[in-house]
This record gives structure tokens, sequence and C-alpha cells, in this order.
């Protein structure tokens, strides 16, 4: 299991206040730079928790439709 920073690379506060659906999309986006973050150092455990953060996150958006 990885921490939030793990999976987003930013801290929960970003997100904390903001409504449901801006907050997921920061983080899918969030989501996206830390699999390049991971991708750059060779760090395939953490890309792909961090791909799965990402994947959830869009169902979620998806959800919202």
């Amino acid at each position: 299991m990885k921490t939030t920073f793990e999976l987003y690379r930013q801290p929960s506060k970003n997100w904390a206040d903001l409504p449901y659906k801006e907050a997921l999309e920061l983080k899918v986006m969030y989501a996206r730079k830390a699999m390049y973050y991971y991708r750059k150092n060779s760090q395939i455990t953490g890309y792909q928790a961090s791909e799965k953060a990402l994947n959830f996150n869009r169902e979620l958006l998806e959800e919202l439709k």
C-alpha cells in the first residue's frame, strides 16, 4: 500500500478543501506527473501504484457524468 504522497507526489492538503470534482481532476493530474517521475527514475512499483490511482480517479470522474 502506498501513501497518498507516494501516489501523487503531493500532500493531500492540496485538494482537501476543493469541491469533489475539482479534487479528482487535480489528483488525476498529479498522478500523471507522479507516473512520469517514477518512470524517469525507473521505479516500476511507484509507477504502477500511481497508474492505478490515476485510473481509479478517472473512473470516479466518469461516474459524475
